[in-house]
């Protein structure tokens, strides 16, 4: 077991340098961005890897930043949002790489920045989703949710102003620069302990038991998914997303067998996703309806909005969570299998 390895608290490649010999080159200086996209390889310090891994994931979220402000690009609060939540992992599951006091604080506003992403873009999913279920009703049917798209539409208007001043704030700022320091200065905040002779310290000396890990604690769930409640499914989504980002960060050093293994974790995480977004979004519907129906009783019949077409969508997502849900073990055998398992030892054994 890799005793590096933080538990967790609770969401891209570049090509490899040629392995030959070849004309030397001079070596980009420590404070570099050149330094930060070099490639990783199996032989460097895992702190030096998992620093260009989360450069990498820091320049997507600054780069849609102005997507962002501008309000109408859904995609780029998604993206902004993921590349967060991929730096905040790196931190969780390797923070150990570094000295505690150093990445404290970047991880508390990694934090702050996700919160304030998730308020627009769960908005986004919610709209989007309900949308796609309009266009499943007959035309006379299609403006069932409007009260409740209505009060979406001016919730995601305040999240996206907060989004903003978030972005215009100092902390932000400040946030950013020493995110940029951290990431761009090869050796900042490695912890400096005095290590054995053979210090397990290389990509090649961790990966393989940080991988496994990674599996056997989701592989452990196997004893509680028979009747598993909501809850404990969404613990087990995040850690097929942990999972799913470990290979996903190393998948240059792990070869091209990894790519199925990341398409079947995708899958059983998306398949969890939907449970979750079902429960969510049945438990945000019925407080709509509890408060549109307490004030209906003081409403004059012609304000009070029609609510029936907000119970018949309620009634459509919890029954689609219970399909899904319902599905969940044929989903779980991809992932808990000899075939899955055969598959990841044999991308292992070529650090």
């Amino acid at each position: 077991m890799n005793d590096r390895i933080s538990t967790p608290l609770e969401d891209e490649t570049t090509g490899m340098a040629p392995d030959g010999p070849g004309e030397p080159t001079s070596a980009p200086p420590e404070h570099s961005s050149e330094f930060m996209v070099a490639g990783i390889r199996p032989d460097e310090p895992m702190a030096e890897a998992v620093r260009k891994i989360m450069y990498r994931q820091y320049q997507d979220m600054l780069a849609n930043e102005a997507g962002c402000r501008g309000g109408k690009s859904i995609d780029a609060v998604h993206d902004m949002r993921v590349a967060t939540r991929r730096l905040r992992v790196a931190f969780r599951l390797f923070g150990s790489y570094y000295r505690r006091g150093v990445v404290r604080e970047l991880e508390q506003e990694l934090r702050r920045t996700g919160r304030t992403l998730g308020a627009a873009r769960d908005l986004d999913v919610f709209n989007k989703t309900a949308r796609q279920y309009l266009r499943t009703l007959p035309k006379q049917q299609r403006s069932d949710l409007d009260p409740l798209l209505g009060s979406w539409k001016r919730q995601r208007q305040t999240a996206h102003r907060e989004l903003v001043d978030y972005f215009d704030s100092p902390r932000y700022r400040r946030f950013v620069e020493k995110l940029d320091d951290f990431l761009t200065t090869a050796g900042a905040g490695v912890v400096g302990t005095k290590q054995p002779v053979a210090a397990r310290v290389e990509v090649r000396h961790v990966l393989a038991s940080t991988l496994w890990e990674r599996y056997e604690t989701v592989r452990a769930y196997e004893v509680v998914l028979p009747a598993a409640a909501p809850e404990i499914l969404h613990a087990l989504r995040i850690e097929c997303k942990y999972m799913r980002y470990t290979l996903e960060f190393f998948q240059e050093v792990l070869g091209t067998g990894v790519s199925p293994l990341i398409r079947q974790v995708i899958a059983l995480q998306d398949h969890l996703g939907e449970i979750q977004d079902g429960e969510v979004a049945s438990r945000l519907l019925a407080e709509y309806l509890s408060k549109a129906f307490k004030e209906q009783v003081t409403a004059s019949t012609a304000q009070a909005p029609d609510l029936d077409g907000i119970t018949r969508y309620l009634s459509y997502r919890r029954e689609q969570s219970r399909q899904m849900t319902a599905t969940f073990p044929q989903a779980w055998k991809q992932i808990d299998s000899v075939k899955f398992r055969r598959r990841l030892a044999a991308v292992i054994v070529t650090l």
